[in-house]
């Protein structure tokens, strides 16, 4: 019979061993917690296999709608902006080529040297008196993209020559290309001629356009001090009186300064007319 010291029976072991796994085993799964459902800190999942070069992927849509796009219409702006000032220049420079080719015949004719950097006037090459210079030689300086001028001199009455500017709208501006579609603007020709004083008597004239009479008439201090305006059908009844208006310091010398012929052809050409002002009271040198 065995003794309280003596070890106790393999079967008892055995049922203490199972007993435990079993009660273990019931208290995992009255929580309901597996090993396979047991988070590990240290295992990495494997990442979903990527799709190749797609837009969701690359998430190029919402990169796109926000960032991109704005991007793209700068870029597309600026291009316009490019194209615009290359053909816009490029159209000035071709009126501006068209407008010499129809006049350099008739400056050439009038005067003995045309055009700025050209052989005519230079040393050793320059034309006897009356001779007229060559038409090839009317050469015009570029003052901007959009502003050409050039000279016209030895001829009498005119000691300090001619000077002809012509001044185009600018094309090869896109935001003024804009705005003229609301306030479409004009290309212009200006003429400068410093007359001597010893063969024209002191006189302040002008011949405006109606439309434009009073801004003229405002904006030049001698016309405002010194001139009035005057009744067209007594004094030029060979004028357009609606459509021009003449203002003077003196109604004697009109006639002779508008005489009729001179007065018919600006009635056919009266849109292409803008005004032509005579004054003593101008200090500037013409150019």
């Amino acid at each position: 019979m065995p003794t309280a010291a003596s070890p106790p029976p393999l079967r008892a072991l055995l049922l203490l061993f199972w007993g435990a796994i079993g009660i273990q085993c019931m208290t995992a799964a009255a929580h309901g917690i597996t090993d396979d459902e047991v988070e590990d800190e240290f295992l990495t999942p494997d990442p979903p296999p990527r799709p190749f070069a797609t837009f969701s992927w690359l998430g190029l849509p919402s990169r796109v709608s926000r960032i991109s796009m704005y991007e793209i219409c700068m870029l597309q702006i600026l291009l316009c902006f490019l194209l615009r000032f290359r053909w816009g220049r490029r159209e000035n420079e071709r009126i501006k080529a068209l407008f010499l080719e129809q006049c350099a015949s008739l400056l050439s004719e009038q005067f003995a040297y045309v055009g700025p950097g050209s052989e005519v006037g230079r040393e050793g090459s320059q034309p006897a008196e009356g001779r007229p210079g060559k038409e090839e030689d009317l050469v015009a300086f570029k003052e901007a993209n959009a502003c050409f001028q050039f000279w016209a001199s030895g001829r009498r009455h005119l000691p300090r020559g001619m000077a002809i500017t012509v001044d185009l709208q600018p094309r090869q501006d896109l935001l003024h290309v804009l705005r003229a579609r609301v306030l479409p603007g004009e290309d212009s020709v200006t003429l400068e001629a410093g007359l001597s004083p010893e063969d024209v008597p002191p006189i302040i004239l002008a011949l405006s356009r109606r439309l434009h009479h009073r801004s003229l008439h405002l904006l030049t201090p001698d016309l405002l001090h010194h001139t009035s305006l005057l009744l067209l059908p007594v004094l030029l009844p060979d004028l357009d009186t609606a459509h021009f208006v003449v203002y003077a310091d003196n109604a004697a010398p009109v006639p002779l300064a508008l005489p009729p012929r001179l007065a018919r052809r600006l009635n056919e050409h009266k849109h292409f007319f803008d005004h032509i002002h005579i004054s003593d009271q101008n200090s500037t040198p013409v150019g």
